[in-house]
């Protein structure tokens, strides 16, 4: 953990958590909290990657900028939802349904024990790709928050990603050879099988398959999407994150890029005119 990053989540804790001595504590001796208890009584149960993601996702609101608020009746949409911190912070907002997907086991049971007193928020252990069927999901040895679907793998091994703008290091072949069968939806699937008019809110974070699920999508499935926010990952998707705002910039969204110019990730937001 950074330090700027761990000084950061010690002052938040300070003031936002109940159980902030715990956190400054364990932050002190460089080690990860894995429970985040909020003023609010929530209490949130993680592993690697807790506190930036608690800090981001509920206090710097880096889903729902201004144009993105989650409204009262809004069904939500959660792909990639990791630990449930993202689906936790819609239940303050929304009264409505909360879907969540999620297809890394360790992930999945603490997304189920966090939300288990929640009943808005109907959970599935699966990806969300461009086909309903099955993938293999590459697990990173190092830290679970970076599985991911194999957009990029390819037999040999691969060290470096180049863009115009950074150059990347990529997972060699030896550490992608970790992998996990999983199922696979669609976002189609997931509005018949719920029969759902629309999606109020669709979030994503999904380490660089953002940009295949997007182009899976018909024009007719679009338009079923009010909001959408999602991180963009460059060194991994076959999709830069310019051709993804234009791609929905011509769906009829009107977007928001919120990207340094400098490293290969950021945020992509996007609404329709009520």
């Amino acid at each position: 953990m950074k330090l700027g990053s761990t000084l950061g989540n010690a002052l938040l804790a300070t003031r936002a958590y109940h159980n902030w001595a715990e956190v400054v504590f364990l932050l002190a001796r460089q080690q990860e909290p894995t429970r985040i208890v909020l003023k609010n009584g929530q209490q949130i149960t993680g592993a690697t990657g807790l506190c930036s993601q608690v800090r981001k996702i509920f206090f710097e609101e880096i889903y729902t900028p201004a144009p993105l608020s989650i409204e009262q009746n809004d069904i939500v949409v959660d792909i990639g939802a990791g630990y449930g911190v993202f689906s936790l912070f819609a239940s303050t907002y929304t009264q409505n349904t909360i879907y969540a997907f999620e297809p890394t086991p360790k992930s999945f049971t603490l997304l189920q024990q966090n939300i288990s007193y929640l009943p808005q928020v109907t959970t599935h252990r699966c990806a969300i790709s461009h086909k309903i069927g099955s993938s293999l999901l590459l697990l990173d040895p190092d830290d679970g928050q970076y599985n991911r679907l194999p957009i990029l793998h390819k037999s040999e091994p691969v060290h470096y990603y180049f863009t115009p703008h950074f150059t990347d290091v990529h997972p060699t072949q030896s550490r992608l050879d970790l992998t996990l069968t999983i199922p696979t939806l669609t976002i189609s699937a997931i509005l018949e099988h719920y029969q759902l008019e629309q999606i109020d809110f669709l979030k994503m974070s999904c380490e660089g398959a953002e940009g295949t699920i997007i182009h899976s999508m018909s024009q007719q499935t679009l338009e079923k999407v009010r909001k959408l926010a999602f991180s963009f990952h460059d060194h991994l998707s076959p999709y830069p994150h310019q051709e993804l705002q234009s791609f929905l910039s011509r769906a009829g969204f009107t977007t928001l890029l919120d990207w340094d110019r400098c490293s290969p990730q950021g945020y992509l937001y996007g609404w329709r005119a009520s």
